[in-house]
């Protein structure tokens, strides 16, 4: 029986689900730490909610909010200023592509726009590796284009603390039962 729950368990978890990531990113003296969620498979899928806090000296600032189903975020003039997809591949060497994940402060209003916004994503103009973009005036950002910085970047899955639990509770009952067996054999003998 315990087997067979196990098997089940293992057969959920193979299907699309949501996932938590930590992500964190260093490069130039930029450093930036947060949390995606990803809804698709082994392989990747797309972010669909998520937070990342970019750090620079001693400042902080914290892009609270992924923007999702948005499409072009303006800024006050009705320039384009970016644009996520938020697509995410578990497999590739850059998690994120050209147009990657589209971090900002305040959740975006009716007209698109958003006083600050911070882009994770593949910088296409130096061979695509793992680059931080960002816009808006301080203390919402940093400046026009600021930061523009490549580094590295890493996501690591976050444990789900349901599946653990569950996980210990099979292993509990499996020994539970082995302790029960070997009371039996021993009984006989």
């Amino acid at each position: 029986m315990v087997i067979i729950v196990a098997a089940i368990g293992l057969a959920a978890k193979s299907q699309a689900s949501i996932e938590t990531y930590d992500v964190t990113f260093t490069g130039s003296g930029w450093s930036a730490s947060g949390q995606i969620d990803v809804s698709g498979d082994a392989t990747g899928g797309v972010a669909t909610s998520g937070y990342l806090d970019v750090t620079y000296g001693s400042t902080t600032i914290d892009y609270g909010y992924l923007a999702t189903g948005v499409g072009n975020v303006e800024n006050n003039n009705g320039d384009v200023i970016a644009i996520g997809d938020n697509l995410v591949s578990l497999t590739a060497a850059d998690p994120f592509d050209q147009s990657g994940l589209l971090f900002v402060q305040t959740p975006i209003n009716g007209g698109g726009n958003t006083p600050a916004f911070l882009e994770l994503s593949a910088d296409q103009n130096n061979g695509y590796v793992p680059n931080i973009y960002g816009s808006g005036n301080a203390p919402a950002g940093w400046g026009y284009e600021n930061p523009n910085v490549d580094g590295t970047v890493s996501l690591v899955a976050v444990p789900e603390p349901t599946s653990t639990t569950a996980y210990a509770g099979l292993s509990a009952l499996g020994m539970v039962g082995l302790v029960s067996l070997r009371r039996k054999f021993s009984t006989i003998a």
